[in-house]
């Protein structure tokens, strides 16, 4: 007769899979999110620290005792949240609106993209104070990550046009592109601020801002960057493929992991 009733409002998931003759309904009721597992300095093992339904991690202070992470489930809310986890400490912080990209070389800083608004990157101070936004003068930002304290290498594009690689000071000055170097995503900037290991297609590539040289980096094809070591010998590397998924060390001088 074309009448229309609600079954359910229940505040998750459904999905509608069959109807019974008899009125009966085969439903399936979706729980999905995430988790961080933190293994710290000074701990035994890795514990859950987790804080909401589906966080990420994106980057881990040097001495290991503050995560940055973006929350983008029902706590993050439409433009995400960019929070800070300290070890000992039950309860995050709020950094700022948006999704969390890179702390800087001290730890003191944090940029952050809104979702809805990717032609500025946000400068927050981790400790609190007066943030600023950096704007690229038409760019459309991909991703963003420190070189240094006052600068910040990203990978953005004007309207219809390539994706490219940028160094950019954070002072706002306009970024300048990177000529003659291969666009990456997952990128991870080694502590001298010059060489970044990430991935572009299928290819682990090692990339030198300051010398403009590219190296293709013998890796697994799962294998995405994650990290460097604290030396910057070495790229840390998730080997997402395995059960379960496991980090490694790939060493760039001589390709070993």
């Amino acid at each position: 007769a074309g009448a229309l009733r609600r079954l359910t409002n229940a505040p998750t998931s459904q999905r509608l899979l069959d109807i019974a003759s008899d009125g009966r309904l085969l439903m399936a009721v979706d729980e999905l999110g995430a988790a961080m597992l933190a293994h710290v300095p000074g701990d035994a093992e890795a514990t859950d620290v987790s804080q909401f339904d589906n966080p990420h991690v994106q980057a881990i202070s040097k001495d290991g005792q503050r995560i940055l992470f973006t929350e983008s489930g029902d706590a993050g809310g439409q433009h995400y949240k960019a929070l800070l986890l300290e070890r000992g400490k039950h309860t995050s912080r709020l950094v700022g609106p948006g999704r969390a990209m890179a702390l800087s070389p001290d730890g003191r800083l944090a940029l952050l993209m809104d979702p809805e608004d990717n032609e500025t990157v946000t400068v927050a101070q981790v400790d609190g104070g007066l943030a600023r936004h950096v704007s690229g003068g038409g760019l459309h930002y991909q991703w963003a990550q420190f070189m240094s304290a006052n600068e910040m290498l990203t990978g953005a594009s004007y309207s219809n046009g390539l994706l490219m690689l940028y160094r950019q000071s954070l002072d706002g000055g306009a970024p300048k592109a990177l000529d003659g170097l291969p666009f990456l995503d997952y990128p991870v900037v080694a502590p001298d601020g010059c060489r970044v290991v990430g991935r572009s297609s299928r290819d682990v590539l090692l990339l030198n801002i300051c010398e403009k040289t590219t190296k293709r980096v013998p890796a697994p094809s799962d294998a995405l960057p994650v990290a460097w070591s604290a030396d910057g010998r070495s790229a840390i590397i998730a080997l997402l493929t395995q059960s379960p998924p496991s980090l490694a060390k790939l060493n760039i001088d001589t390709d070993a992991i």
